[in-house]
């Protein structure tokens, strides 16, 4: 009742005459045609984005195990934030082609 009511009132400031407590049965036939064009506008939006730029596999959901954030590793950590057991910790990596060999030399000269 409420989204009717809602819906008369908005058509009302559109210009359209519906009374929802005159008369209920045309205020509800008419939110009913509402909802249907909405809903087939947006499906023939929708498909129209699809076909243009493609994308369809992204709008199935992800498997339930993604979603909830849960693996199988299982990693012990200390108090005070180390891995105790478990993976080991990914190295950083640098941009920089120097810094594998063992050091910063980038602008400074050796003596």
């Amino acid at each position: 009742m409420q989204n009717l009511q809602l819906f008369a009132w908005q058509s009302a400031q559109r210009g359209h005459d519906i009374h929802v407590h005159a008369n209920p049965t045309e205020g509800e036939i008419l939110h009913k045609q509402f909802v249907q064009k909405k809903d087939q506008l947006k499906e023939t939006t929708k498909g129209s984005i699809l076909s243009k730029y493609g994308g369809e596999e992204y709008l199935e959901k992800a498997p339930k195990e993604l979603l909830l954030g849960q693996t199988e590793d299982y990693v012990e950590y200390s108090q005070t934030g180390r891995i105790l057991k478990g993976r080991e910790r990914a190295k950083a990596k640098s941009k920089y082609a120097e810094d594998g060999r063992g050091g910063y030399t980038r602008g400074f000269q050796r003596c």
